[in-house]
């Protein structure tokens, strides 16, 4: 393929070279002084070809389509051919792309959220690439679904996207999920903190997807509830307390929370803050409140203690009791320094 090319851009009068950069391959065509750059970019499960200014004006549409073709006869993913140049340069390599029966990609935000790298507006797709772009957006979205079904519904359950993998954290245990198309099916991988393998699965379609990942991400789950009573974690209960306070405080505060909540509860306080679940108001400067499983929770971060209320009508009361004797405290010891 790239003898090929080499002798048909020879024939046309330019000259080539090749520079590899971090992510992509540049190949220089050189004529009269003149150079038309074509940028190879590893977009993950995607390669964007980018078709830089001036393109039209030193090459006929025959030569740049001799150039769009080598990518296409070497490509073992989606091809998207990006143009970035002005408006008008845009429009007369448009027209050419029209002409092959290329078609506008539309669905830009879409995905760029799911590749590598910088994605460009402006690209271009043959209709059989556009249809396996589709395909995989749909299967990768209906992973998604999951795991946002299984974001809500176990508290100890978080996860991020990045590309088309997926960083969870499961009752304490942290791992990588990917999915890959492998001719047509997908692989679907798991990979535990180190980077190795723990599990795989060669799945068809995006209802096996969903069924295996909740399966094995339900039971993982319940393993590490059983191993979080034997030691447990203090990572979400540490992020929700913030970075502010020393670690003999942040000692001070568990210990104030283990007197009411076990190990395990306070975990799930931290997570469901964090992912917006529990009905917490600062009600003053380092004072805050809580719901959690039926009662009223006052967090006290001047004191580093928390006060635990049913609700009987009267909690409310009480809380602004406990904020005036603390304020008054600590009042009491200022003065006691300074006069």
């Amino acid at each position: 393929m790239m003898e090929t090319l080499v002798t048909k851009m020879e024939d046309c009068g330019f000259d080539l070279s090749f520079e590899k950069r971090s992510g992509m391959t540049i190949l220089q065509l050189h004529k009269n002084g003149e150079r038309v750059p074509f940028y190879e970019v590893n977009n993950g499960w995607v390669t964007t070809i980018v078709i830089e200014n001036k393109s039209h004006l030193l090459m006929t549409k025959e030569e740049i389509f001799i150039v769009i073709d080598y990518y296409y006869q070497k490509k073992q993913k989606p091809l998207l051919i990006h143009i970035h140049a002005n408006d008008e340069e845009i429009e007369k390599v448009k027209e050419y792309l029209q002409e092959r029966n290329y078609v506008e990609w539309e669905k830009y935000y879409d995905l760029k959220q799911h590749t590598e790298g910088d994605l460009e507006p402006n690209s271009w797709v043959t209709l059989t690439d556009k249809k396996e772009i589709e395909n995989t957006l749909l299967i990768l979205r209906s992973l998604e679904e999951q795991l946002d079904i299984l974001q809500d519904e176990l508290p100890l359950f978080e996860y991020d996207c990045y590309d088309t993998q997926y960083d969870i954290y499961n009752s304490g245990f942290k791992a990588r999920i990917s999915l890959k198309k492998v001719n047509v099916l997908y692989s679907l991988i798991i990979r535990d903190e180190e980077n190795e393998i723990i599990k795989k699965w060669t799945l068809q379609t995006k209802e096996e997807i969903q069924e295996t990942i909740s399966e094995w991400i339900r039971n993982n789950y319940q393993q590490q509830r059983v191993r979080s009573i034997i030691n447990p974690s203090k990572e979400r209960f540490q992020r929700f307390l913030g970075s502010e306070l020393l670690r003999d405080e942040e000692e001070k505060m568990y210990q104030a929370f283990l007197k009411h909540f076990s190990p395990l509860e306070i975990e799930i306080i931290g997570a469901l803050y964090f992912k917006h679940q529990l009905d917490y108001k600062e009600i003053k400067e380092g004072y805050d409140v809580f719901e959690y499983e039926g009662k009223n929770v006052l967090l006290s971060r001047k004191s580093k203690k928390i006060y635990v209320f049913e609700k009987n009508g009267n909690e409310q009361q009480n809380m602004i009791e406990i904020i005036q004797q603390e304020i008054e405290d600590e009042l009491k010891e200022i003065f006691k320094k300074i006069l």
